[in-house]
């Protein structure tokens, strides 16, 4: 199943366009650690990790950073003067140049040379944003030190990360269906969104929104505003719990009940149709994130009597034995399917395979992949992302 666009954005012409294929507005957070004891007090027999590079647009455009080359994304990043020079050193770390060969593996060309593109690195007075992670046995809080800091499509144009009248390809943010209002109101202000002509003479939205709801926002008291939105957005996608919580219906638990996963996947399956019911177009689509058991992937064109074609497909890895920390997964998932849709002309199915490696390679350490060079080529976490493609599209059939 494809999604059409008006516009694609080459590889190798996105720096000199200034015309993103992937471009982000989540945030660069700072994230900091602590872990309770029983009586809410810090825990002396536990050693909190040093702060570490966090925030939802970081793992997405890392995820599609897996994919794409530098000069093809784009990403604001706050940067306080108590930025620290490691964190920094690591960004720039995935902002070497790249070409790309026929068979579209990525190559590192020059290791030492950095081009424009990937992160844009913006002053900030106030300091950088951050936010403590409070671990107390299996529960997680999580709260901003700082105040946050909105990124949105007039600061890429502000930044030049956008030139008028280019427009990004792809464009992730993550907020409130409420928020999201205002981020598409100003993107059709920006011409990003509305229909216009392309190169083939087709009508089609400049640019794919992909939406990914903000967790604590995910609640029947924000449903009128997704409804709103959702004409605009060409790709939805809560986790399975979000989509759950955002109709009302109560997550279910009890895992070694008899059935549970087949009654969770009815329950994720019948949201995702849900949501396509309350107006999003023919050419748009839910894909909702369910952690091991993969992603239910449901085109609204498949939703009319006798034509569904909603499908699963695995999580890339299928045991628990690879799996360290599963922070920034669904977000790199989001980056690594936004550059999948780009690369398959607007295969939802292929471009969910991207995704599930990116978030395969996110899952494997704390923190983000490692990304080096053997012989020209660009291994994360010591291998060849397309090598995993590959094996993810064989299981995926």
């Amino acid at each position: 199943m494809t999604l059409t666009s008006a516009t694609s954005t080459a590889k190798s012409s996105a720096a000199k366009t200034n015309q993103p294929t992937v471009l982000t507005l989540g945030m660069f957070i700072i994230d900091e650690f602590s872990y309770l004891a029983a009586d809410g007090h810090i825990d002396p027999s536990r050693q909190a990790p040093a702060p570490q590079i966090g925030g939802g647009g970081t793992y997405a455009i890392i995820g599609a950073r897996i994919w794409l080359q530098p000069s093809s994304l784009a990403m604001i990043v706050d940067q306080g003067p108590d930025f620290p020079q490691e964190i920094y050193d690591t960004l720039r770390s995935y902002a070497h140049a790249s070409s790309s060969r026929s068979d579209e593996q990525s190559t590192l060309v020059a290791e030492d040379e950095l081009v424009p593109g990937l992160f844009y690195f913006r002053p900030q007075e106030v300091g950088t944003t951050r936010a403590l992670n409070s671990y107390k046995g299996d529960h997680r809080a999580f709260q901003y030190l700082t105040p946050r800091i909105r990124i949105t499509p007039r600061d890429h144009v502000t930044m030049g990360t956008v030139r008028t009248p280019a427009v990004p390809n792809m464009m992730h943010f993550i907020c409130s269906p409420a928020r999201a209002l205002e981020v598409i109101q100003e993107a059709r202000e920006l011409g990003w969104i509305g229909e216009r002509t392309g190169t083939d003479g087709k009508l089609g939205d400049v640019a794919h929104l992909i939406f990914e709801p903000i967790p604590d926002r995910c609640v029947p008291e924000e449903l009128p505003n997704l409804k709103q939105a959702l004409p605009h957005i060409k790709v939805l996608s809560p986790n399975a719990e979000e989509a759950l919580s955002l109709l009302g219906v109560s997550f279910p638990t009890s895992t070694a009940q008899p059935g549970y996963s087949s009654t969770l996947k009815l329950l994720i399956e019948e949201a995702a149709a849900s949501f396509i019911s309350f107006g999003m177009r023919p050419d748009s689509a839910v894909v909702v994130r369910s952690g091991e058991m993969g992603v239910y992937v449901l085109p609204a064109k498949s939703t009319s009597p006798g034509t569904s074609v909603g499908r699963w497909i695995p999580a890339y890895h299928t045991s628990s034995d690879r799996v360290v920390d599963v922070t920034g997964a669904g977000n790199a998932f989001l980056g690594g399917f936004a550059a999948g849709l780009s690369l398959t002309q607007g295969d939802i199915y292929e471009a969910a395979c991207y995704g599930n490696v990116s978030a395969g390679f996110v899952i494997e350490q704390v923190g983000l992949p490692k990304l080096e060079a053997d012989d020209s080529k660009e291994l994360w976490n010591g291998e060849v992302a397309l090598n995993r493609l590959a094996e993810m599209k064989a299981r995926s059939r």
